[in-house]
This record gives structure tokens, C-alpha cells and sequence, in this order.
């Protein structure tokens, strides 16, 4: 069964670590364990994002897949915007951790697709590719400006058993 639809999700969702996920490990010096610290520090602030997003995307497939009655998700084809402060490489690895944990989703198939940021300016009327240009309307030099698309993170498609 293939279907598609469109469903934008907050990306604010608070993550808690169970005590059985946590571990304790020896290190040599206290310099090395505050170096390893900072680096566990980093990566997981560095997710935190990403896995806040893969939660609420992974309850959100919970819910389809209940509401439609469907015993597995395939694919899910994500549509990423190309600002949206998603690293997608993090995404993944979120992905490929907390889909196992949801029995619906183990096995599928993350797609990302990326949907490119554009910016209108107000003073020219003209729209223009944001990465490339920026905030600054590169044909008129005026900076009202606003973000048309690529900042969103949508469900465009689920395949599902």
C-alpha cells in the first residue's frame, strides 16, 4: 500500500535518557574523562535536535500506521528544507536508532529529499535562491526580505504493508 500526505511537525520535543541506556565507563586521568565527556557532551547536543524531530516523526508513523491499520512502514520519504537547521546525516542516525525501537518501523527505509530554500524581496518583488544570496536581495540590494520555502520539514510519503 503507497500513500502519500502532508504533515509539518514541531521539532521541540523533550528527550529523556532511560537509566537502563545509560553506562559508566573507567578512564585513565581526569583529563581524559573530561575530554571524553565534552566530546559525549557535543554529539549528543549535536542530535538532540535531530532526535527530537525522529521522535515526534516516529509517533506521528505510530499513529498512521494504527489509524490505517497497518502492520509495517516500508519507506517514509521526508522533505527537508534546505535552511531548516537539520543536519541530515544526524537525521539518519536518529533514525536508524529509534526506528528499531518502534516495531512498525524496523527494517524501513528513511528517504530525504531536500526542498530549496527561496527568499522574496519586498522591495523588488523578485524571488531569489537563499543560500546563494542571503538575507540581501541580490537585484535590488534591499534587505525586506522574507523566507518563501526551506525551513519546512514535511511527510511526503509513506509506503506501507
Amino acid at each position: 500500500m503507497r500513500f502519500s500526505m502532508k504533515m509539518m511537525f514541531a521539532p521541540y520535543i523533550e528527550l529523556r535518557m532511560q537509566p537502563s541506556e545509560r553506562g559508566s565507563i573507567e578512564y585513565g586521568s581526569m583529563e581524559d574523562a573530561y575530554a571524553a565527556s565534552k566530546d559525549l557532551v557535543e554529539r549528543f547536543l549535536l542530535h538532540m535536535h535531530e532526535m527530537g524531530i525522529i521522535l515526534h516523526l516516529a509517533k506521528t508513523l505510530d499513529q498512521v500506521a494504527e489509524e490505517n491499520h497497518l502492520s509495517k512502514i516500508g519507506a517514509v520519504t521526508v522533505e527537508i528544507g534546505e535552511v531548516s537547521g537539520i543536519v541530515t546525516d544526524l537525521f539518519e542516525d536518529a533514525w536508524n536508532y529509534f526506528s528499531k525501537k518502534h516495531p512498525v518501523l524496523t527494517g524501513s527505509e528513511l528517504r530525504i529529499e531536500t526542498i530549496p530554500a527561496v527568499t522574496h524581496c519586498e522591495g523588488c518583488g523578485e524571488n531569489y535562491e537563499t543560500v546563494a544570496y542571503g538575507r540581501i536581495c541580490p537585484y535590488c540590494g534591499s534587505g525586506e526580505t522574507w523566507l518563501i520555502r526551506g525551513n519546512e520539514c514535511i511527510i511526503k510519503e509513506i509506503e506501507a504493508e
